[in-house]
């Protein structure tokens, strides 16, 4: 089972590998990590969560983590003074072609909160539709962002989605189940070989999203490229439809735990935010063995072995 919310249980912002099948570079958020450095600066680290729990816990932005002491690049990224795990809603951020950069909250439409949780998975898409497979075998590994499953999706009734407290719709015309986005690594940058096309319903996340502080902009590298499906007359579209856009996927992570041990570090905790792990776009790490040998030969390295896309 691939399901971030049950392969990786604290969903932390993270990317490392482990063991898998060498022709994807696995990804593991949430894993357990051993260090930290930060503006040259090293600290004990086994997670964003940590970062949080440091000095530094207010200053959203790049960190190096390391694993096994190879080190890649992470984004965190922090509001208010509340960790919690959900699967009620993700964050996407949006970046043009101009370095613009916006984000927006997205949830699973009004009328089905109550029936189905999103769904996070990695190459995996348990119990939803999933990605076009002319274009996942070209731009693939991905994460996956399922929003009704398919016992729910397969209706001619009323569908969408939900980004900043507004509801999309569409009338799912012939109960096709489609009900996702799509963010790929695309490590070689691979044109789609199904493009689609926008239309006012599919952009909605895009066109309500907020600009985000020039402080807390991320790197180009941390962006995806993307595909949306939905329906069964909804539309499908990928960041080649709308002129290039990419896209990161936030996951919310980690509840605090001992919060006695850590109570004069954090203050009074309200329940007024959270604490959302902005994941790369993806950033492909170096790992140990069979799968740093693949990917040392098809990238160049930086002098911190790790890969931006």
């Amino acid at each position: 089972n691939d399901s971030i919310d049950d392969f990786f249980k604290v969903n932390l912002l993270g990317i490392t590998c482990q063991s898998f099948p060498e022709e994807y570079l696995e990804a593991v958020i949430g894993y357990t990590l051993t260090r930290l450095i930060w503006n040259g600066d090293t600290v004990n680290s086994d997670s964003c969560k940590e970062v949080y729990l440091s000095e530094n816990r207010n200053i959203s932005g790049e960190y190096i983590l390391y694993h096994d002491e190879n080190p890649f690049k992470v984004y965190c990224f922090f509001e208010e003074d509340w960790l919690y795990n959900t699967r009620n809603f993700t964050k996407i951020r949006s970046r043009w072609n101009d370095g613009t950069q916006k984000d927006i909250s997205v949830e699973n439409l009004t009328g089905y909160q109550n029936k189905s949780d999103l769904y996070f998975g990695y190459n995996n898409h348990n119990s939803y539709q999933g990605p076009q497979s002319t274009n996942a075998d070209h731009m693939s590994p991905y994460l996956f962002l399922g929003f009704l499953p398919i016992s729910l999706a397969r209706e001619k009734n009323t569908q969408g989605y939900s980004a900043g407290d507004r509801d999309f719709t569409f009338r799912n015309c012939d109960a096709n189940p489609n009900s996702y986005i799509t963010f790929y690594f695309n490590p070689n940058r691979s044109y789609p070989r199904r493009v689609g096309r926008s239309n006012t319903f599919m952009t909605g996340w895009m066109d309500y999203s907020s600009l985000i502080d020039t402080s807390l902009s991320m790197g180009s590298e941390f962006y995806f490229d993307f595909e949306m499906h939905m329906g069964g007359c909804g539309g499908f579209m990928t960041s080649y439809s709308v002129s290039n856009i990419t896209v990161a996927l936030g996951l919310p992570f980690g509840p605090l735990t001992n919060f006695e041990a850590h109570e004069k570090d954090i203050g009074e905790i309200r329940n007024t935010g959270m604490i959302i792990g902005l994941v790369i776009g993806l950033v492909l790490l170096i790992c140990v063995g069979v799968v740093a040998v693949i990917f040392l030969k098809r990238y160049q390295v930086s002098a911190l072995n790790f890969i931006t896309l």
